[in-house]
C-alpha cells in the first residue's frame, strides 16, 4: 500500500473488512484472509484448482462457464450470479461447490476465502477475469500435455 494510502486502497479496505468479520479468529488472520486484494496471486499449481471428483478437462469445462457468469457481475446482484452459478453446475452436472471451488481458487489463489462475490467485486471485475483467464490457459496446457 501506498503511504499514504490511495482512493483505491482505501475502498479497498473498508469493503474487505464487512468480508472478513464474521471469518476472524485473531486480528492476524487479517493479512492471510485479504492478500489477494493487495498481490497478485496463482494457485500452487493445478491441482489446487481441481475439485475432488473432477478431472482437470472437466474443471477447464466448469470454470469457462464461471468464467462467463463473472463477466456479467457488472449488471447482475449476487443472487443473480448464484442462480447462474447454481443453474449452470446443474447442466454441467457438477455440485455448486465444484462449479465455485476453481473461480475462487482463480480469483484468491486459495480454497478459503473471504466471500466469493463480494470478493470478486472488491478485487474488481477486471482483475478477477485476468486471473480467472490465467487459470484457464494453466488448465489448458495441463490437459494438452
Amino acid at each position: 500500500m501506498a503511504d499514504p494510502p490511495t482512493a483505491t486502497e482505501e475502498r479497498v479496505v473498508d469493503g474487505m473488512l464487512p468480508l472478513i468479520r464474521e471469518r476472524l479468529r485473531v486480528l492476524s488472520d487479517v493479512s492471510g484472509a485479504v492478500r489477494f486484494l493487495f498481490e497478485d496471486v496463482t494457485p500452487p499449481d493445478v491441482e489446487a484448482v481441481v475439485p475432488k471428483k473432477l478431472d482437470a478437462a472437466k474443471t477447464l469445462d466448469v470454470l469457462e462457464a464461471g468464467r462467463d457468469i463473472v463477466a456479467r457481475f457488472g449488471s447482475i446482484d449476487d443472487e443473480s450470479a448464484e442462480a447462474m452459478f447454481r443453474s449452470r453446475s446443474e447442466e454441467l452436472e457438477v455440485k455448486l461447490g465444484a462449479m465455485l471451488m476453481p473461480v475462487r481458487v482463480a480469483v484468491t489463489g486459495t480454497t478459503a476465502s473471504p466471500p466469493l462475490f463480494g470478493s470478486i467485486r472488491l478485487l474488481g471485475l477486471d482483475e478477477s477475469l485476468k486471473r480467472i483467464d490465467r487459470v484457464i490457459g494453466l488448465l489448458k496446457e495441463y490437459t494438452r500435455g
